[in-house]
């Protein structure tokens, strides 16, 4: 099993808290959907290894997505 973590944030570099993070399991579609705390960060334990997509979504702020995040079993993967 692994681990995604990231902080979503602004142009500017601000955090956005409350931000919805949408980590897609590319091999079998399956989804899990969090949302950041008040610091912007999130974090996910406990993903099989495999190829995820991530895609984080705020009212305001243009959606962005990370494809081909590979996560091999004990990785602790950060997001940037």
């Amino acid at each position: 099993m692994g681990t995604l973590v990231g902080t979503v944030t602004d142009p500017q570099g601000g955090v956005i808290a409350g931000a919805k993070v949408t980590i897609n399991e590319d091999a079998t579609g399956l989804k899990y959907e969090l949302t950041t705390s008040a610091t912007g960060d999130y974090i996910r334990p406990a993903l099989k290894p495999g190829t995820y997509t991530i895609t984080a979504e705020a009212a305001g702020f243009r959606r962005f997505s990370q494809k081909n995040v590979v996560l091999v079993g004990g990785d602790r993967v950060a997001i940037p």
